[in-house]
């Protein structure tokens, strides 16, 4: 009879099997959206079915101990071998494999094996049930069941997360408290350049953090940055914040004050007198970073104060002074009531509070740092002005073109914006 059963179990699953491949072959461009749709909502069920019966064969397999006759020592390094996981995948899937065979989750499992809910929502409900009481879980079960049947894993996790915090508050805190311990990021340099950050963090730090981010980096008008790249540049805004504000203004006349400023976390980088005149050069090293192109050793410098030191050919210091390349508080107002609160650049709503400043006429070809020669843009226009080797020109009637020598493409001038104090054109 068992053989006979197991028997009609591998032809049904042989069936499927080859109904999937054929619709493979056949392909899907000749269905309609309804039907992709509706196929989609299908293999979704057929899915979680599989995984249904996944978990009861590792359950199976798991509880009579029969991994050994494949030489494995556990259930869990015989589901490596045979299932291709990871050891945590494979850990998991028994654990859960565990509490399901256990009877504990009763609606879990008659949820999952009809295709209500996913693999992954049952391993969610079952890690959360560990060591509870059974009428705890008993009376959390529905709740999680039906949040599992209408929504995504984190809406299931949200609410066995919240009870566990009600059965156990004191484990709940012993938890909160490895979060923050193992919580942190890093910051590894690329071999061409950048950086990979990777991390974690626990609850109050990622929400402040993501909080800070959005509103340093709102969506605009015309903004076609990926989301990652606006949450990288609104970090960048709050770093750079803090590096401008964090250390004594640079206006201060008081030389200890000045010498403290320079003591403080800054970025320096570092460029041949070649390389800031624009001319031919290996290009800078920026702190942190290491090697930068020369453009952009020269964006850098072009909103900073410059240290210009000059060498005899035995490497030591014969003269070095110091000149102001970025545009005070003052100048930074005075160019916002003339050319309006976004970027400079034409067609762009990026806010001025995001600007850095930049010198129409370059320092290296004798442009001086005023409001005349100055003029706020973002730092993915200021990028394109510098590595892109863009020119940007304030024309008579106060408006802005934006040009490429090499290319001869034009960008601008746009019609005046409202709310803008450029004179109109004549």
């Amino acid at each position: 009879m068992c053989s006979t059963v197991g028997q009609a179990v591998e032809v049904d699953v042989a069936s499927a099997d080859t109904a999937l491949t054929r619709a493979l072959h056949e392909g899907v461009e000749h269905l309609s959206h309804d039907q992709s749709a509706a196929l989609l909502d299908q293999l979704r069920v057929l899915t979680a079915k599989a995984d249904a019966l996944s978990l009861v064969l590792v359950g199976r397999v798991d509880a009579d101990g029969t991994y050994a006759l494949d030489g494995a020592l556990t259930a869990g390094a015989w589901l490596r071998a045979i299932g291709h996981q990871t050891p945590g995948e494979a850990v998991r899937m028994v654990r859960t494999a565990r509490t399901l065979r256990s009877g504990v989750l009763p609606n879990t499992a008659a949820a999952l094996a009809a295709g209500a809910i996913s693999g992954r929502h049952a391993a969610v409900i079952a890690d959360s049930v560990q060591d509870a009481p059974a009428g705890a879980v008993a009376l959390i079960e529905p709740e999680a069941v039906a949040a599992a049947c209408e929504g995504d894993v984190r809406a299931t996790a949200n609410i066995m997360r919240a009870f566990q915090q009600a059965l156990d508050p004191d484990k709940a805190d012993q938890n909160a408290l490895r979060r923050y311990e193992r919580a942190g990021i890093t910051f590894s340099p690329m071999l061409d350049g950048g950086f990979t950050i990777a991390g974690t963090a626990d609850e109050t730090t990622g929400a402040a953090i993501i909080a800070a981010i959005d509103a340093a980096a709102p969506l605009t008008t015309g903004d076609r940055r990926t989301a990652a790249r606006r949450r990288l540049d609104g970090l960048h805004t709050h770093a750079q914040h803090w590096l401008d504000t964090a250390v004594p203004d640079r206006d201060t006349a008081d030389p200890a004050a000045r010498r403290t400023s320079r003591a403080r976390a800054r970025l320096v980088v570092t460029v041949d007198a070649a390389g800031l005149a624009g001319q031919t050069s290996p290009g800078g090293t920026l702190t942190w970073a290491g090697p930068v192109a020369a453009a952009t050793a020269q964006r850098l410098g072009c909103d900073s104060s410059a240290t210009f030191v000059h060498l005899d050919p035995d490497g030591n210091v014969i003269e070095a002074g110091t000149q102001r390349r970025f545009f005070n508080h003052s100048q930074r107002l005075a160019m916002i009531a003339r050319d309006g609160h976004t970027c400079a650049t034409p067609f762009c709503d990026r806010p001025a509070a995001w600007s850095d400043g930049h010198h129409l006429t370059p320092v290296a070809q004798g442009g001086p740092t005023t409001v005349a020669n100055g003029a706020l843009t973002c730092e993915g226009h200021h990028l394109l002005l510098h590595e892109g080797h863009w020119v940007l020109e304030r024309l008579p009637d106060g408006r802005y073109l934006m040009r490429h020598p090499q290319t001869g493409k034009t960008l601008g001038p746009e019609p005046p914006r409202p709310g803008h104090n450029r004179p109109p054109p004549e």
